[in-house]
């Protein structure tokens, strides 16, 4: 099976031409180049997430209970 499979990687490997394959190697970098970087959260970066998100719920004002429930009544 070992012997198959290196006769396709080895036919496969010929069907290339030098500049078919530089031509892909090319697009292929050209590709990588131009997607979206990785994005990588930083400390700082959920640090000031964070600061933003606390001062936006600064400027919410909580709800009240409900006085209907859990409210004791006195006798």
């Amino acid at each position: 099976m070992t012997s198959t499979k290196q006769a396709a990687e080895a036919l496969r490997e010929r069907m290339w031409s030098p500049q078919a394959r530089w031509r892909a190697l090319q697009d292929t970098l050209t590709w990588a180049e131009s997607q979206r970087g990785v994005s990588r959260r930083a400390v700082s970066v959920c640090l000031a997430r964070q600061a933003h998100l606390l001062a936006g719920l600064r400027t919410v004002p909580l709800r009240r209970r409900s006085t209907a429930r859990g409210r004791r009544r006195h006798a």
